[in-house]
């Protein structure tokens, strides 16, 4: 399913689930009036847009502005999800047309309807008068808008028909002989498509399919093969392990460009596949975030010296130890840090969004890199200065239990090791609540519902065998860094 782009569009999305099947319909039928008069270059506020969907006013200290290309895709979300919730009813007085009556009417095919869809055609999922599935279908108003945005391409993709199949054989041996002459499949490509008047693309898949089909009878035999997924991987790592590029140049048979594009494209896809998750903040999307969200001193400024450190609560621990879990000597508020690791997040996510499919910019993909970086460095800066209260609140769990042992404590750190990284990730500083007050109520939870320590727990660790097991388990969750 697809993602809404603005978060705020997500909340309101999820909260109009909960309204009256009648409330739904009316208010996708809100939705769709705003989604035509949405102008993509034009900035909306958030309450603008939640006026137009419910009828309601509502009044924010900060507003959030909403860009209108972003918002026309989650407003196309929030129809789908819904009308599909509901299933609107059919209306005399307001016709419409399934993906295959509409293919019909415009002499095009269903899948080019799909591409309609994602590029500004909206759509509602309505129920049969006859019963069964819903499914989805266009109002005339979502035809005539997307129309008037796009007349020229929809009366250019009408013109274009099925090639029939008497005709593809004479033009496979039109290619073949252009091909004999020494012209390259877009050279032949090309020349078939304006002697058809048809896309190039077209004339390039059906000389590609035919020599798929048929590798014997191949137009182009020696035709390089597109390098797979794996082939793109193999060249990424070796660029990493600086392996010379004319070695690879000559094992794969592709020159130097080829060779750069293909660990170009895996470098992207990387990034695009991050699972980034970060909590939202309306300050995120304001025109001035990246001056009203200072950087902060923490990305650069070194850890405070072992001596400023209060050892009370790590006093009998290795003296490799207390550095660790020693209280910083002078504490700052860390809200204004996790506001700022939360927007380094939200920028990497947005950037990771507009990579594009063909031809990534290598510039942008190392500023994604370079900013989830300086998000990591605060992450790790914010869960360090936290380690005395994992700390703390363990040995108040433990105090209780008879002979526990250092490996006990060292199994409840690891635990406390795993809250505090889930909290770091989603503290919501914006409530007003601390991250100390927030990390406690976590630890004790996790802490209460942990049986006693018995067993292996109740064996003494020797003081390595104690530092080796705590460092491995803060390097596992990137605390500290390997």
């Amino acid at each position: 399913m697809p993602v809404f782009r603005c978060e705020p569009i997500a909340d309101l999305t999820r909260q109009l689930l909960f309204a009256p099947p009648a409330k739904r319909i009316e208010q996708v039928r809100r939705a769709e009036k705003l989604h035509d008069q949405i102008e993509p270059q034009e900035n909306y506020p958030l309450d603008f847009v939640s006026f137009r969907i419910t009828g309601y006013q509502t009044e924010r200290i900060e507003p959030t502005v909403l860009v209108g290309c972003e918002l026309l895709a989650d407003l196309r979300q929030l129809i789908d999800r819904l009308s599909r919730s509901v299933g609107m009813p059919a209306d005399p007085d307001d016709p419409v047309q399934t993906v295959g009556e509409l293919a019909d009417r415009l002499s095009v095919s269903p899948r080019t309807i799909d591409r309609y869809r994602r590029d500004g055609l909206r759509w509602r999922w309505i129920k049969r008068p006859e019963g069964g599935r819903k499914v989805i279908a266009f109002t005339a108003d979502a035809i005539e808008a997307f129309r008037g945005r796009h007349e020229a391409r929809v009366r250019r993709a009408s013109r274009f028909t099925k090639i029939e199949a008497p005709q593809r054989p004479r033009l496979v041996e039109e290619a073949r002989r252009l091909a004999a002459d020494g012209a390259t499949l877009n050279q032949v490509a090309a020349r078939l498509a304006k002697k058809t008047g048809r896309a190039l693309e077209t004339m390039r898949v059906l000389l590609e399919s035919h020599d798929r089909r048929h590798p014997g009878q191949a137009i182009f035999p020696d035709r390089v093969r597109p390098l797979t997924a794996r082939q793109k991987q193999l060249i990424a790592r070796a660029l990493q392990r600086r392996v010379p590029i004319d070695r690879l140049v000559q094992r794969l048979g592709r020159n130097r460009a080829a060779i750069y594009r293909a660990a170009r494209d895996h470098r992207a896809g990387g990034l695009r596949r991050l699972d980034i998750r970060y909590v939202f903040d309306e300050r995120f999307t304001a025109e001035d975030a990246e001056q009203a969200i200072a950087p902060l001193p923490i990305e650069t400024r070194p850890a405070p010296p072992t001596p400023g450190r209060d050892p009370a609560e790590a006093g009998d621990l290795p003296e490799a130890l207390r550095d660790l879990y020693g209280r910083p000597a002078v504490e700052e508020s860390p809200t204004a840090a996790f506001i700022r690791y939360n927007y380094l997040k939200h920028k990497a996510f947005t950037r990771c969004r507009g990579l594009g499919p063909h031809d990534p910019r290598t510039a942008d993909m190392r500023t994604i890199e370079d900013t989830l970086q300086r998000g990591d460095r605060i992450r790790r800066h914010l869960a360090r200065t936290n380690l005395h209260r994992v700390l703390s609140v363990t040995r108040r769990h433990l105090v209780d239990s008879p002979g526990t042992s250092t490996a006990a404590l060292a199994e409840w750190l690891a635990a406390g090791h795993r809250v505090l990284a889930e909290a770091v990730e989603s503290f919501p500083f914006a409530r007003g609540q601390t991250f100390e007050a927030f990390l406690r109520w976590r630890l004790m939870r996790h802490f209460a519902a942990l049986p006693a320590p018995a067993g292996r727990a109740q064996r003494r660790l020797d003081d390595r065998h104690l530092v080796e097991r705590i460092t491995d388990n803060l390097r596992q969750l990137d605390i500290l860094e390997s």
